[in-house]
């Protein structure tokens, strides 16, 4: 699944109608090994906290996790997965 996601077609079935919602799944150490090429397409503030964890599985997870994210974003938006922006909101 991972390998068609992190393709960079147009991908017109992923078009989600009105007031669908999806829940995906993913196992992140069955990814582990492609932590390095999800490095690359995180953000520099995310590549910074994931330098934080202390544990390598951590990193990796987290690395995988938000790259996983990126990429399924990507895809519906039909954009490169790094031009994705996420911003937090203290409140």
């Amino acid at each position: 699944m991972m390998q068609a996601l992190m393709c960079n077609e147009t991908n017109t079935e992923n078009i989600l109608p009105r007031r669908v919602v999806q829940v995906w799944k993913a196992d992140l150490d069955t990814h582990a090994y492609q932590a390095g090429d999800f490095y690359k397409v995180l953000s520099q503030d995310e590549q910074c906290r994931a330098l934080r964890y202390q544990f390598v599985t951590d990193r990796q997870r987290f690395i995988v996790a938000r790259g996983i994210l990126r990429f399924l974003l990507a895809n519906y938006l039909d954009v490169h997965p790094h031009e994705i922006g996420f911003g937090i909101d203290y409140v």
